[in-house]
């Protein structure tokens, strides 16, 4: 605190005062008033700064070996790749142009209404998130999930477990708006992370979350989770979209089962079948 006990408010117009119409009504922290020469002064010391900065980063960027781009792993590509384009949906979200938003809107939402001349918005609602922290938390996850199922799948696969469970989340959405009478549009990864999460819970079973008092296999708490999304649709909770949460764990559990136990599934599917029809 005693650190800014010389500071006083003031506009971040005094800051910039040599620039023509400058004028913010934010308050900032900023040291007492100086007179027009030393802030001259110092305005051409800090852009002389961020000019270093600038050209320092430009020459890292142009310095680093496309070798070590490529040495990156494929499974961290394909999850930076899905994070950029939820944040590029994100962005043009906060568009200040109605139009924009507008289109924004018709296209990345799923209701009932949408259905019935963009079915696209299946999928495209799934890249979308409503705030800044629905972004961040629903990425994190994402991003947690995806590198542990990353390790037991190829990165067309890690994308298509994605894609998939929010198709198929958005798809047992749907049908529990239309049952329930449901116009409400929605939007959010939530049935693409519920699809890795029972992933994970497929592929590593035994895998240890921390709870308070103690920690409990991923499977079990990965289960409990599934359950409470089935109670959920049965009561009628609608804070969520209990109904995207199962159908993506659903489809994400029964993905990575098969490709976990494919041989053993197709091996037990052939000895079934007699290879000679008497």
């Amino acid at each position: 605190m005693r650190a800014f006990s010389r500071f006083r408010p003031c506009t971040i117009t005094n800051l910039v005062a040599p620039l023509k119409g400058a004028r913010a009504p934010s308050r900032v922290l900023c040291r007492p008033a100086r007179t027009l020469p030393q802030q001259e002064k110092g305005n051409r010391r800090m852009l002389a700064l961020a000019s270093g900065v600038v050209l320092s980063g430009s020459t890292w960027a142009v310095s680093v070996n496309l070798d070590d781009l490529k040495s990156i792993p494929a499974k961290y590509k394909t999850i930076g790749g899905i994070m950029a384009v939820n944040l590029a949906i994100f962005a043009l979200f906060q568009s200040k142009n109605p139009r924009t938003l507008a289109f924004m809107m018709r296209h990345f939402t799923c209701s009932t209404e949408s259905m019935r001349s963009r079915p696209w918005t299946l999928l495209t609602s799934c890249f979308a998130q409503a705030t800044p922290a629905h972004l961040f938390v629903n990425m994190l996850s994402a991003g947690c999930l995806a590198s542990m199922v990353g390790d037991e799948v190829t990165p067309s696969q890690l994308l298509a477990l994605y894609a998939g469970a929010g198709l198929a989340g958005s798809g047992l959405s749907l049908a529990h708006k239309v049952a329930v009478r449901n116009g409400l549009a929605t939007l959010g990864a939530s049935g693409c992370i519920m699809g890795l999460l029972g992933a994970v819970a497929v592929v590593h079973p035994t895998l240890l979350v921390a709870i308070p008092r103690g920690s409990v296999p991923i499977s079990k708490a990965a289960g409990v989770v599934f359950g409470m999304d089935c109670l959920g649709i049965l009561r009628g909770w609608s804070r969520l979209d209990h109904a995207a949460h199962a159908g993506g764990f659903a489809f994400g559990g029964a993905s990575a089962a098969w490709i976990k136990h494919k041989d053993a599934i197709q091996h037990m599917i052939g000895s079934r079948i007699p290879t000679k029809i008497p």
